[in-house]
């Protein structure tokens, strides 16, 4: 996908990754306003469930690195390819990175990959949430509700 390099996830890239979890993760806990220590061990507990909940449910996932042109790591997506169908498990960008179009770029990197194969790009987003938003702005449209998340899709 043109614009920023992807490269595979490695075992080197754990930390990277725990701590890109934990930054998503303290922004939704914000509003809540827990003292320092209970929200490192909660962003902590996240974290690990969180890596285990992706294995879980995306098996043999793409898991690629977002970095900058000199190697450095500041996002992830993570891909499950299907007969016919890309599920876009994850998109994340470190804060100071989003709100610059890379997130956009990114995904448009993917839905032109997904017309080149014919496929379709799916997502679960929380209903009328920022990610909502972000996948309505570039064409995805809703298809279902599973459990408290919204199914989007575009087509190729």
């Amino acid at each position: 996908m043109p614009g920023w390099p992807l490269r595979p996830e490695m075992a080197a890239d754990e930390k990277f990754v725990t701590r890109l979890v934990a930054v998503v993760k303290a922004g939704e806990l914000e509003p809540y306003d827990f003292e320092e220590a209970m929200l490192r061990s909660l962003l902590d507990l996240q974290a690990r469930s969180y890596h285990a909940a992706m294995e879980s449910a995306f098996p043999g996932a793409e898991r690629l690195i977002v970095t900058t042109p000199q190697g450095k790591p500041f996002g992830r997506m993570v891909i499950m390819r299907r007969p016919n169908r890309f599920d876009l498990a994850e998109i994340m960008l470190l804060p100071e990175f989003r709100e610059q179009g890379i997130g956009t770029a990114l995904l448009r990197g993917l839905l032109a990959l997904a017309a080149l194969e014919e496929c379709q790009v799916r997502t679960l987003v929380i209903p009328r949430g920022p990610a909502w938003r972000f996948f309505r702005r570039l064409g995805f449209t809703e298809i279902a509700m599973e459990g408290r998340r919204c199914l989007m899709e575009a087509q190729p």
